[in-house]
């Protein structure tokens, strides 16, 4: 299991993601080559938004949507699985980092990712 907390995400060089919408069962690599995010301002724009999100206590119940593949400089990785809430309607959505659980604000992460290029209908 891994153990880093949301400001490790900080020295991220690029994104690799794919949804999980559509296949739950997907391995955390779905290909030899994902769709990968590489622009320093955008990636900085959706690590701002996770380091933001409340750590939780334990994991909450929810449903993978997408998994996002930070690397940093040494090409070390690490998951973020966002999860679609089963039972919050608070307009929060979960990011799970290995045994870590962050509620984050949906609204805010939804607008880096889409201007990042990263299509949130990929959560859907």
């Amino acid at each position: 299991m891994e153990f880093y907390e949301l400001s490790a995400l900080k020295n991220t060089v690029s994104i690799e993601y794919h949804s999980l919408q559509n296949d739950p069962d997907a391995h955390a690599t779905p290909s030899a080559e994902p769709p990968t995010l590489r622009k320093k301002t955008q990636i900085q724009a959706i690590v701002g938004e996770l380091v933001k999100g409340e750590k939780l206590d334990h994991n909450m119940a929810g449903r993978d949507s997408m998994h996002l593949r930070f690397i940093d400089p040494s090409g070390k990785s690490m998951n973020v699985y966002l999860q679609e809430p089963r039972d919050d309607s608070s307009g929060k959505i979960y990011a799970r980092m290995g045994a870590y659980c962050y509620r984050v604000d949906q609204q805010a992460l939804q607008k880096a990712l889409n201007t990042s290029g990263i299509p949130w209908e990929m959560m859907i």
